[in-house]
């Protein structure tokens, strides 16, 4: 008799389903390979125009992922592949490449060039001119991916950049206004704190530069904070407002808000009603906004933090499962 854990019907169950490629992906394939071959006695500039008129066609409204644009995008990149890094395209590189493309997990061994295969639908979604961010899992493998891949997309006239954790801010914001920025997943994490929250730092003064600067703001009057727009953390706006009266400076706040903002829209639509209804010609709105904002942002942070509960929850009971099944 053999005993089966009901964990293991439940993890069978809930578990994402591995599949393979469909036949129309691999026919796919094949006709990128014979798009390629046709590509192959185009000049260096020739190839550079094809990712102009892709990029025109995108901008026109025909979608990334659609066979006319994503087939001749994979047989462009095919191309500069082999001019620059010598190599030809695995199927197996371009079938995860379709599938990475499409917004679904690839899995890939070992050795099967998953470098490679994030060339293609890197270079696809740059098509669509909002900037694409490939992550790994370090600084190293960001480094040496950059630099073995972005020959191929500078070829096909497009920019690359890499983000390190201790480059210059202007170089870092060049790398990120590039059509495709390479850097390890914790440092973009760490980027996008810097911007929601570490941006309030900007209005402290460095430690060796204090002193003189309290005594700057208060010949001044103070340090005047204007909020112009209510975030979902209670926390992020204190500390703003926090700003305008350091070690008993003066100082004072205000905050504007508007019925687009994005704490209003979407968890207090009502809220955002009111306000356009109570706005006037010009549309604005004098009313006060103090309790109601404090009320919404208590009832997002309570969801965000039992979402985070249920988040912990399910990643124990998970790894119950996994020990009961091993």
């Amino acid at each position: 008799m053999i005993f089966r854990s009901p964990f293991t019907a439940v993890w069978r169950l809930l578990a994402p389903k591995a599949m393979r490629p469909r036949q129309s992906d691999h026919e796919l394939v094949a006709r990128i390979h014979d798009a390629a071959t046709k590509l192959s006695g185009l000049s260096d500039a020739a190839l550079v125009d094809r990712t102009f008129d892709l990029q025109r066609r995108v901008k026109d409204g025909e979608v990334v992922t659609g066979r006319d644009i994503l087939e001749p995008a994979f047989a462009v990149v095919f191309t500069a592949a082999q001019r620059v890094l010598a190599i030809d395209l695995y199927d197996v590189q371009l079938l995860s490449g379709l599938a990475l493309a499409r917004g679904t997990i690839a899995e890939m061994q070992t050795g099967e060039g998953k470098t490679f295969a994030a060339l293609l639908p890197a270079y696809l979604h740059a098509l669509a001119g909002d900037g694409v961010h490939v992550m790994t899992v370090n600084a190293y493998l960001a480094k040496r991916d950059f630099e073995q891949i972005a020959p191929v997309y500078r070829l096909l006239g497009l920019s690359v950049g890499l983000i390190e954790a201790d480059i210059p801010p202007d170089a870092k914001r060049n790398a990120y206004a590039s059509d495709i920025t390479y850097g390890p997943g914790y440092e973009f994490g760490f980027d996008y704190l810097r911007d929601q929250v570490a941006l309030i730092s900007r209005c402290k003064p460095r430690l060796g530069d204090s002193f003189r600067a309290r005594q700057g703001v208060r010949e001044l009057g103070g340090l005047h904070v204007v909020a112009t727009e209510p975030q979902e953390s209670t926390r992020v706006d204190r500390q703003l407002f926090g700003r305008a009266a350091r070690q008993g400076d003066p100082g004072s706040c205000q905050r504007f808000a508007s019925s687009d903002d994005e704490l209003f829209a979407r968890y207090a639509p009502s809220l955002s009603a009111r306000i356009q209804r109570l706005a006037d010609t010009h549309g604005q709105c004098q009313m006060e906004l103090e309790h109601d904002v404090a009320a919404l942002q208590h009832r997002v942070e309570g969801t965000r933090a039992y979402q985070r509960r249920q988040l912990f929850a399910h990643d124990d009971w998970l790894e119950s499962v996994l020990r009961d099944l091993t």
